[in-house]
């Protein structure tokens, strides 16, 4: 009987690794020209078929989604685009079954697609098996900051959101449930990955150099989740700790959840600062970029008659320096202010999108378009 064992989970909650041991415990994930190559984030490789990641992007852009987005994507089978990427997955699984009778696939997108990953597998009528790993919500939004910039607010909120998701999915299904910290800590867990995908291995020979506890650079516990106060977090944090997922009322978190992404007012503040640029003179300043477009906007800024501002960049590596009398704050350093003003300073339509959407759950902050800004600089000149 042909397997396919599923990976699903929450960008950086230990994917990757789980997909490594998969690999080394006989699963194929295809031809290492196949997978996604490694990078500084990933030093040991993603375990990503890039044909799988193609077609899940391009999904959640059917569905005007990203992977980063909070909502949930509304799939609708019927479609032509849907369908066509449907029978792409299949074709790309198809691939993978003519060269070995058991295969796994990880990409944490398929856990906010998976209804329509389950239809899939389902007629291909094939063993499918799914392995769910989680890690605690506040390492993963330390790392998320790290590499990406994203707020603690919004990671939060996307932690609940891909794992509601798999839950609402799962419920009522085989599948393995694993904690990232067990992985590093408790050989045990290996023992019962080995187990679950019906292989044998000598755990302690041949997987021996792939776990590196070192990558693990924060350590939380579950009454820090339980400190941030928020409720739904805490609780579908602790249901998956104590293995009781099953008990869940799902439809009344999802409800919970949907609360909690509701915005009630628009972010950006371009039309009353057309109306009133005195108005920035009230406001603490952060240009969101420190390259070319970010001192562009100092500069206007500084036109404008406004000297006191900072920037903000998600790159460790300017953060702390100081740029046109501003200094290059973390995302960590400005999540927590009132009365905060960002101007996006970036060219890339789809980062500042991103920028946007990832920075908009901070609380009383706006937004100011580089562009409106560049016309307040022209109109008072």
């Amino acid at each position: 009987m042909r397997r396919i064992f599923i990976i699903v989970g929450m960008h950086r909650s230990g994917t990757s690794l789980t997909a490594q041991l998969c690999q080394c415990m006989g699963a194929y994930l295809g031809e290492e020209h196949d997978l996604i190559a490694a990078a500084s984030e990933n030093p040991d490789g993603h375990f990503e078929n890039l044909q799988i990641v193609q077609i899940n992007n391009e999904i959640l852009r059917l569905c005007n989604r990203d992977w980063y987005s909070l909502e949930k994507p509304e799939l609708d089978d019927s479609a032509p685009q849907i369908k066509n990427a449907a029978e792409n997955i299949k074709t790309v699984i198809q691939k993978l079954l003519e060269k070995n009778d058991t295969v796994s696939v990880k990409d944490p997108r398929i856990s906010v697609v998976l209804p329509l990953w389950d239809r899939v597998l389902k007629e291909l009528n094939v063993e499918a098996h799914y392995i769910w790993v989680y890690r605690n919500p506040l390492e993963v939004a330390e790392s998320l900051r790290k590499r990406n910039g994203y707020s603690k607010k919004h990671s939060m909120l996307l932690w609940m959101h891909y794992n509601l998701c798999i839950l609402s999915c799962l419920q009522g299904k085989e599948y393995l449930l694993i904690h990232y910290r067990d992985i590093l800590e408790r050989p045990q867990t290996l023992e019962k990955l080995s187990g679950f995908l019906a292989c044998d291995v000598d755990a302690g020979a041949k997987l021996d150099g792939i776990i590196k506890y070192g990558y693990c650079h924060s350590k939380y516990t579950c009454q820090d989740v339980k400190n941030t106060q928020n409720t739904l977090l805490a609780d579908l944090y602790n249901v998956l700790l104590k293995n009781q997922e099953t008990e869940a009322d799902v439809l009344q978190w999802e409800a919970s959840y949907k609360s909690l992404i509701a915005k009630t007012e628009n972010k950006y503040f371009d039309r009353e600062v057309l109306e009133n640029p005195e108005c920035l003179k009230e406001k603490e300043i952060i240009i969101y970029g420190a390259g070319n477009y970010g001192k562009k906007a100092a500069m206007m800024v500084r036109q404008l008659g406004i000297s006191k501002y900072n920037f903000c960049d998600k790159d460790i590596h300017k953060q702390g320096m100081r740029l046109l009398d501003g200094r290059i704050k973390s995302i960590a350093e400005i999540e927590n202010k009132r009365n905060l003003l960002v101007i996006i300073a970036m060219e890339n339509k789809q980062a500042i999108k991103e920028i946007e959407e990832t920075l908009s759950y901070i609380e009383e902050v706006r937004f100011l378009s580089f562009f409106a800004l560049k016309t307040i600089r022209e109109y008072i000149n």
